[in-house]
């Protein structure tokens, strides 16, 4: 069972995983990389990384958390964050 922590802004979540598949979108030009093969698992990213990139390879990243707005009630990762501000765009995953 997971359990839920809390974050702060300032705090750090590092991501750690198996990518499990890829796949890349050549009309979006963004490649979705997927864990524990499961299809709602997956982080988008720009561009296409499947040359740089292998289904087994370890995926690790550090994602600063943000607050948003004025209220201290919400607060998300910053590839989070991104998505929600830029819609039907990717971060980079470099």
């Amino acid at each position: 069972m997971a359990t839920l922590h809390t974050f702060f802004a300032a705090d750090t979540i590092k991501v750690s995983d198996t990518v499990t598949g890829l796949e890349y979108d050549q009309e979006a030009d963004a490649t979705k990389l997927f864990f524990n093969n499961d299809a709602d698992v997956y982080l988008e990213y720009c561009g296409d990384l499947t040359s740089a990139i292998k289904p087994g390879d370890h995926f690790t990243k550090e994602m600063p958390v943000v607050q948003l707005g004025n209220s201290s009630m919400f607060r998300l990762p910053t590839y989070f964050k991104y998505v929600v501000d830029n819609p039907g765009s990717y971060p980079s995953y470099y």
